[in-house]
């Protein structure tokens, strides 16, 4: 878990390095493969880094990743098709109301409402998770009930869950106890 989160930040970091320091709608100039393009998803002129905050899902191999869908009820658009989103995102600080989409390929692809998420302004995230998914559920979907995603969002400087929930396979959020 550590690595990924050192991953994480040095992606960032060379973001901001190869011209994502004013990150326009779409970042400009060259980008190393497999970067992820930051789509700015707030309105008005684009502001210093500083300014606002940075949201990346995470991505595992090619099977396992989170796009992120939309912000305070706004879709935000990308090139991925039906089963895709941006990567990341950079948004202006404050509370925001998120929606994901949880795509384990092959087997689950579900949206996800994050609601109330608190952003810190100069601060890189990382959208996180844990999912438990029994490898028999592939087609069949009387199981997806006991499918559990654990769904957190981790501040990339202290390494703090500062947001969590739990969903099962229908997209629902359950308790931790059950």
């Amino acid at each position: 878990m550590e690595n990924r989160y050192k991953i994480t930040l040095m992606i960032i970091i060379i973001s901001l390095l190869f011209g994502c320091a004013s990150l326009p709608l779409l970042v400009e100039g060259e980008i190393p493969p497999k970067m992820p393009v930051f789509i700015k998803a707030y309105d008005g002129d684009t502001l210093p880094r500083k300014q606002t905050s940075m949201l990346l899902g995470a991505k595992f191999e090619k099977q396992t990743a989170i796009y992120i869908i939309g912000v305070d009820g706004r879709q935000i658009s990308s090139n991925k098709g039906l089963t895709g989103g941006p990567e990341a995102i950079v948004v202006l600080p404050g509370t925001h109301d998120l929606k994901i989409q949880f795509r384990d390929k092959g087997r689950i692809t579900m949206p996800l409402d994050l609601p109330g998420v608190s952003l810190d302004a100069g601060v890189g995230y990382l959208i996180d998770f844990k999912a438990e998914i029994p490898s028999s559920i592939d087609g069949n979907y009387s199981q997806l009930s006991t499918i559990r995603i654990n769904m957190m969002i981790v501040n990339l400087e202290t390494k703090d869950i500062v947001y969590k929930k739990i969903f099962n396979g229908w997209g629902k959020e359950v308790n931790p106890s059950e």
